[in-house]
């Protein structure tokens, strides 16, 4: 039978992941060129916090949950057009969760000390290694220009190196734009890296409390 103390927790993870999903769907709208769309990399961003947030739910980790809950509120704050702010929601419901969950385990006095403190070593390095991995990649960024040619098949994009003066829109052509923000494999791949480094902390905390718990 589930434990009715995970229900915040999995429901603040849920959200966080779906939230993600949205923001990125409405990302995917842009038809700007990139390493790869805008809309998988704000999938990826946001979607972290959530992960994290199942796997302390699973390991009974209420400090994984927090390490979500303030990632979520954190990232919150990024857009400048507030849209982002939905991910308050998941973060309050992450910090409830880590609370419930918190107080539904059962007290162990000897070594208690020792295992609360590495719990909070965690979640100090959780936190800025998934901020740090947003970061990486929207931050890290390539400027090019493009032109997009219309074709029976669709429509094809040329790349040109990156330019603020007047250039001239080729004949067959149907647009020419020029951006400084376009996501590039060195932001990607470091926040790859800093991600995996995360994901694999937290999963590393539910080992060692599925170890204590036999």
């Amino acid at each position: 039978m589930s434990d009715r103390s995970q229900y915040l927790g999995r429901l603040a993870s849920a959200t966080q992941i779906i939230f993600a999903i949205l923001l990125g769907g409405v990302a995917s709208f842009s038809s700007e060129p990139g390493f790869l769309p805008r809309g998988v990399v704000i999938v990826g961003v946001f979607g972290a916090a959530g992960v994290v947030g199942l796997i302390g739910v699973r390991a009974r980790r209420p400090v994984l949950l927090v390490a979500a809950g303030v990632t979520s509120a954190l990232g919150s704050f990024t857009a400048f057009s507030l849209v982002t702010l939905i991910f308050l929601i998941p973060s309050v419901l992450f910090l409830a969760g880590a609370v419930r969950l918190a107080a539904g385990k059962p007290g162990s006095p000897r070594g208690g000390w020792v295992r609360g403190l590495a719990q909070l070593a965690i979640a100090i390095l959780i936190i800025p290694l998934l901020i740090g991995a947003g970061a990486s990649a929207l931050l890290i960024t390539d400027s090019a220009c493009w032109t997009t040619y219309g074709t029976g098949l669709g429509s094809r994009v040329e790349m040109q190196p990156y330019s603020n003066g007047e250039m001239e829109l080729p004949t067959d052509a149907t647009s020419m734009n020029c951006a400084t923000g376009l996501i590039s494999a060195r932001g990607v791949g470091l926040a790859a890296v800093l991600d995996g480094a995360a994901l694999g902390l937290a999963l590393l905390a539910a080992r060692r409390r599925a170890r204590v718990a036999t």
